[in-house]
């Protein structure tokens, strides 16, 4: 690290600071910290997924556990009370970490417990959009465009941030069950040449583990499909 501004010793510029451990705020502080981290699970008995770096698992001996790191966040699951303890107290004493029990809020997601499953949703962040945009006594609307626009205004909205912001679902959210079936399946559809200026199809596709929805997409295809059948196959790739 070179010497900053206004801190420059006059005897030896040209000196530079050897760091021992990475600065807080640096580029290379987060990569730092994973490293540390995930390191510390590997070595407690964790696997890190090959699809999703930030999640690690630990199977052994009948107990499971799940973690999910998002930078200094974790979210911590398992299926007995003593392997999760033993978890809690080895982090504590390597790091300087808070249990903060049950999970409520975690990424801008609140999370309600049920009895029969967990509800998340984002009330809170719409509000604090609503509030920002100071529009929190404003009506709201179910949806502000309609599914389709054939014929298109040439006026162009002056701030279009908060209208595509807006939209009366501030209490919708997800509701995942707890259930015993595991059955995996994943549903696709296309329109074709749905788009008048390009011509290219859409493509909408959900997945659902269980009876609990865990993906979803639509988007454009980015090619232009020659025929219906062309398009729904495209979606089905």
């Amino acid at each position: 690290m070179y010497q900053p501004d206004g801190f420059v010793d006059q005897d030896k510029p040209d000196y530079m600071c050897k760091l021992t451990k990475a600065l807080y705020g640096l580029k290379q502080a987060l990569r730092a910290w994973f490293d540390t981290f995930s390191n510390f699970l590997i070595d407690f008995g964790f696997v890190c997924s090959t699809s999703d770096p930030s999640l690690f698992t630990y199977s052994r001996d009948n107990n499971f556990m799940v973690l999910l790191l998002y930078v200094d966040d974790i979210l911590l699951i398992g299926n007995t009370v003593g392997i999760l303890q033993k978890l809690v107290d080895a982090l504590s004493e390597r790091f300087s970490m808070k249990d903060m029990e049950t999970p409520t809020y975690f990424l801008g997601i609140e999370m309600q417990t049920l009895p029969d499953g967990v509800f998340l949703h984002q009330t809170a962040y719409v509000k604090e959009i609503l509030h920002a945009a100071a529009m929190s006594d404003c009506n709201p609307m179910p949806t502000p465009l309609p599914q389709r626009i054939e014929e298109m205004d040439t006026t162009l909205f002056e701030d279009p941030t908060y209208f595509r912001s807006l939209a009366g679902t501030a209490t919708f959210g997800m509701y995942i069950k707890k259930s015993s079936d595991l059955t995996l399946m994943a549903y696709c559809d296309s329109d074709w040449s749905g788009c008048p200026e390009t011509r290219r199809s859409t493509t909408g596709f959900c997945t659902i583990l269980g009876s609990n929805l865990v993906s979803w997409s639509a988007k454009r295809q980015e090619t232009v499909s020659r025929s219906s059948t062309e398009a729904e196959y495209r979606a089905l790739a």
